[in-house]
């Protein structure tokens, strides 16, 4: 992800993921990120959240564990928030709130 941009992903309705799920269990994972920074998780479509999920510094590999409501069509946004350069983000599902 490029700094300062939101991308939201579809969560519901895939990978075991029900349409009916309102929210989820994440591992959110980021990897080398040209600068220090932080990502936000939040419902797409809602208000950018003023929490932070996950910061990291330039170049390192960092995980960690979120709750997230999911949003528009069943979907999460994530912001990234650095000051310039690029974050690889991975998200892994690992179970749902009905």
């Amino acid at each position: 992800m490029a700094a300062q941009t939101e991308r939201s992903f579809p969560i519901a309705g895939v990978c075991g993921i029900p349409v009916t799920a309102k929210a989820v269990s994440l591992n959110v994972t980021v990897t080398a990120p040209s600068a220090d920074g932080y990502v936000r998780l939040f419902p797409a479509g809602a208000p950018v959240s003023l929490t932070s999920a996950l910061n990291y510094r330039a170049a390192q590999t960092r995980a960690n564990n979120n709750l997230a409501g999911l949003g528009t069509g069943g979907q999460i946004t994530v912001r990234c928030d650095q000051p310039a350069g690029s974050v690889h983000v991975i998200i892994d599902a690992n179970g749902y709130f009905e």
